[in-house]
This record gives C-alpha cells, sequence and structure tokens, in this order.
C-alpha cells in the first residue's frame, strides 16, 4: 500500500498536467462509451424497422419469386403448418403484391400493391402503429387504402382523396377500380414511402383477379424470441418445397452494417485510444524528464532497472484507471441519457436511408455495458503500452548521466 500512496503523490508534483491528462483521459472513455452505444442504436433501429414493420425476420416464397416477381409464383400453406410454426413461435403473415398504375388528375405514378390480411398484421408487424397521417387499413375497409408518404408527396393527395388505380390482372384482363385514401405511413423504406400501397386481402383479390388460398409471400416473425438460424431451420423443416431466406440474406448489405455496429467499438477504441494513449506518453515523458536525477540517485543505491519501470507504470496505471473509472460514469450516464432522450435529427433525415431501409429521425443510444467496459479496459491497456517507453529510457539510463542531466 506505501507504494501505491507514494505513487498517488508522485502523480500531483504537477497538478495542472496531471489534471489535464486525466481529463483528455475521461472525455476520450465517455466518448467512446456514447459513441459505441449511439452507432448501435442507430443499427437497431434500422434492423427493428426491416424485421417488425414490414419484412420480419424471415420470408417464405416459390422458388422463382424473388427474381421474377411473377402475380403466378404463390406459395400455399395448409392451417395445420401455419399452427404448427406458431406452436413454435413463429407467427406468419401472408401478403400478395402486384403492379400497376396510380393516378390523380394529371398525376400518376407506379405502385406496388399489397395484399393483407390487416388483423393479422397489427397483432404480428408494427406497421398498423406507423400510420402518419389518417388510420391503418381494415378487414371491413370497402375501397379503402393506405400509402407511402412519398407516393403521397408525388399525387399531391391526402386524407380523403380519391385515386384511380390501374392494373393488369391475374387472367389477362385490365383492373381499374377506384379507391379512397384513408391513411398514409410514416418513413418506412424508401421503397415503401415512393410505391406502396396497402389495401385488405379481399380488394386485392378482386382488383386482380386472384382467388384462392395462394399468396406471394409469408413474412416470419417471431419479435426476435428465436435465433435467425432457428428460424430458418424450422420453417425449412415444416415447408421443404419453398424459398426460405432471412433478413440477413435478404438485406445483406444491413446485415454488415450491424456486424460492423458490433465492432464498432474496436474502431471508435483505435481513434480515442490513440488520443488517449499520446497524451498519456507526454505526460509521463516530461514527468520522467523532470525525475531524472531522482531516477539516478535511485539506480546509484542499487534500485534496478525492473523496479523504476514498475514505478512508473504504477502511476500511469493509477492515473488511467481514476480516469476511465470517471470516463466510463459519464459515459454510460450520457448513453443512459441518449436512450431515453435521443438525438434528433428530423430536419437532416429527409431520405437518408441504409439500403434503402428509412432511419429513424430520432437517433437513440444503445448501451451494451460488456462492451462498454471492454473498451473502457483496452483504452486503459493502451494508455499502461504508452507509458512504458518513457519508463524504459529512464530504466535504462547510467545513474551518472541521469544526476548530470537532472541537474541541468
Amino acid at each position: 500500500m506505501e507504494s501505491f500512496r507514494i505513487a498517488w503523490r508522485n502523480l500531483w508534483r504537477n497538478r495542472t498536467r496531471t489534471l489535464i491528462t486525466m481529463a483528455s483521459i475521461v472525455f476520450c472513455s465517455a466518448t467512446l462509451i456514447m459513441a459505441d452505444g449511439l452507432s448501435r442504436g442507430m443499427v437497431s433501429d434500422l434492423q427493428h424497422n426491416v424485421t417488425q414493420l414490414f419484412a420480419g425476420e424471415a420470408q417464405i416464397h416459390a422458388e422463382k419469386y424473388r427474381r421474377e416477381r411473377s402475380i403466378f409464383q404463390t406459395v400455399e400453406l395448409d392451417d395445420a403448418t401455419i399452427r404448427n410454426l406458431a406452436a413454435e413461435g413463429i407467427d406468419l403473415v401472408p401478403r400478395l403484391f402486384g403492379y400497376g398504375l396510380v393516378s390523380n388528375g394529371p398525376k400518376s405514378a407506379g405502385g406496388s400493391f399489397w395484399g393483407i390480411n390487416p388483423e393479422k398484421k397489427a397483432d404480428v408487424f408494427e406497421l398498423a402503429q406507423h400510420v402518419d397521417r389518417g388510420r391503418f387499413v381494415s378487414s371491413a375497409d370497402d375501397g379503402g387504402i393506405v400509402i407511402g408518404r412519398k407516393l403521397a408527396k408525388i399525387l399531391n393527395v391526402g386524407i380523403g382523396d380519391e385515386l384511380i388505380v390501374v392494373v393488369e390482372a391475374a387472367d389477362g384482363s385490365i383492373g381499374a377500380e377506384l379507391y379512397s385514401v384513408i391513411g398514409i405511413l410514416k418513413s418506412v423504406a424508401d421503397g415503401v414511402d415512393r410505391t406502396v400501397v396497402l389495401m385488405n386481402e379481399n380488394d386485392y383479390r378482386e382488383l386482380f383477379s386472384l382467388y384462392g388460398r395462394q399468396f406471394h409471400e409469408f413474412a416470419a416473425n417471431t419479435k426476435g424470441e428465436l435465433e435467425l438460424e432457428q428460424i430458418s431451420a424450422t420453417i425449412k423443416q415444416a415447408v421443404p418445397d419453398h424459398e426460405t431466406k432471412t433478413w440477413k440474406e435478404l438485406s445483406p448489405t444491413l446485415a454488415e452494417m450491424t456486424e460492423v455496429a458490433n465492432n464498432a467499438i474496436w474502431i471508435i477504441l483505435a481513434i480515442f485510444g490513440l488520443a488517449a494513449a499520446l497524451g498519456v506518453a507526454n505526460t509521463v515523458l516530461m514527468s520522467t524528464y523532470e525525475r531524472l536525477w531522482e531516477f539516478g540517485v535511485l539506480k546509484a543505491v542499487g534500485t534496478r532497472p525492473r523496479q523504476i519501470v514498475i514505478g512508473v507504470a504504477r502511476e500511469t496505471g493509477m492515473l488511467a484507471l481514476v480516469g476511465c473509472i470517471l470516463g466510463a460514469a459519464v459515459g454510460i450516464a450520457g448513453s443512459g441519457y441518449f436512450s431515453r432522450v435521443g438525438i434528433d435529427i428530423t430536419a437532416y433525415s429527409e431520405g437518408l436511408s441504409m439500403e434503402g431501409v428509412a432511419f429513424n429521425p430520432i437517433i437513440r443510444a444503445d448501451l451494451d455495458v460488456a462492451s462498454a467496459l471492454m473498451g473502457v479496459t483496452g483504452l486503459w491497456v493502451l494508455c499502461m503500452i504508452a507509458a512504458f517507453f518513457p519508463a524504459f529510457s529512464a530504466a535504462r539510463m547510467d545513474p551518472l548521466d541521469a544526476m548530470r542531466k537532472g541537474d541541468m
């Protein structure tokens, strides 16, 4: 304990320099934790938008559907299979897709039509709570549609306005109907915002003349309860004749972004660790230079070089430890604040997306305590490494040279 007391006393020989160095360590470690939390939170929101709003954690299609997008490439699952998967914790939501033209007077745009079971959709996914204006479509609606926010802007329509829809039906005929806009979605994904037209399943089948139990897609969701590999394996075992893809396979770029975010702590550590290590190295170097006479005397009376290195390392370790602990406290508190309040980027988020998935305009931190502590520990190790060079230099000096230089 006496050696630690002496080390602590030595730190405060130059109070200003110690405080500045400690402040830099506090700043770097706190920023490290908050930056990691914000990056995780941003990617977590993107993943949430993909899996919980519309795409699901996995999807079932006919083998050629994703390549051809043909209205005739359908999947039909019996009720027993759907119930068995639900018993395994995997809820399936059937969807129908089609393409056509949406018009409002002289304005027109291409539309992607989704035929859904509104009640099932609302139970399994959160898209029904993602309505900006109006309300979500229901099974009772006859001729009511919900459209993406960019599509509403392109066509210059609002709640209650009517749109003319023209499509090529499955039987080769032309489907043309008049629908009323009952809801406009918040920003979800670029493709959804710009083209999507949601209608209930009955309206879709009437418009596209596609009757029966066939669907183009079954979206699977467990709300994070099961691992993706487990979801995929269970579905493939139950439905071996169709294609099953997880969201990571469907959105590989976003999946890579998630992996990068999980490892972002090391990238951020490299940046802020280098800054903190340089500050510590400068402090130890200056402190060592000021104490050359002292080190020369210690070596002259028989102190071993190893003991000098350990003494300098002990001082550096205490300085870095206090700075890292204070920084961790500030960083965790800051991440907690940003997780509740977030950073509002609404003014800059228009059109901001990753692989077509819109960013949440409020970025909230997603603190991983284990990752934060690992990052701070890494910062402390870098500070210790930075201190060894000046410590070794002092330990290797000749006692007479050290005392001579110390007297200068």
